[in-house]
């Protein structure tokens, strides 16, 4: 007899793990992947020297709200150069749509519309 699910919606407090925003997995593979002389990489490093916190994992994103700059350079290989300027792209924790670092301005106009609720909305 199959097993009939229903869909389920989270809310922060129900998620059984504990998730976090930290952007050291991509610093390292900037580190890792272009020469140290790249003009991005020295912006990166340079951001990181003034703002160590970047480096580590973060708890409050509103932190990140003077850093959109970095985060957009920083996030630059993960998101697709065509179509950038009209593409739905957001950097968030899992499970958290809201509450974002940095969101293209598509993002905002559609996932933060209040016509769409949260549970619409896929991970």
């Amino acid at each position: 007899m199959p097993i009939k699910s229903k869909k389920t919606t989270f809310t922060d407090s129900d998620i059984p793990f504990r998730t976090q925003f930290c952007l050291n997995t991509v610093i390292e593979k900037w580190r890792k992947s272009v020469p140290p002389n790249h003009e991005d990489l020295i912006y990166i490093e340079q951001t990181l020297k003034t703002h160590p916190f970047l480096y580590t994992p973060i708890e409050d994103v509103s932190m990140l709200d003077d850093h959109q700059d970095f985060l957009k350079i920083l996030c630059s290989p993960l998101l697709p150069k065509e179509g950038w300027s009209s593409s739905f792209h957001a950097l968030c924790a899992p499970f958290e749509h809201r509450n974002y670092a940095f969101a293209t301005k598509e993002y905002h106009e559609i996932y933060l519309h209040e016509d769409v609720r949260e549970s619409s909305v896929d991970s």
